[in-house]
């Protein structure tokens, strides 16, 4: 976590203009909860290296 991941695909992503899609907030929204809640703190943690 924090090591630019994020940024480096949103990067791509704009430069080969190809929408991007944060799996995160879709798997959040399609569920109905927040990570937190689907996979516990620690599971999150885990979720997000």
């Amino acid at each position: 976590m924090g090591a630019g991941k994020f940024l480096l695909v949103e990067a791509l992503a704009k430069e080969l203009e190809w929408e991007l899609i944060d799996a995160n907030s879709s798997l959040e929204r399609y569920v109905g909860r927040s990570l937190n809640e689907i996979l516990g703190k620690q599971g999150e943690e885990a979720f997000q290296v």
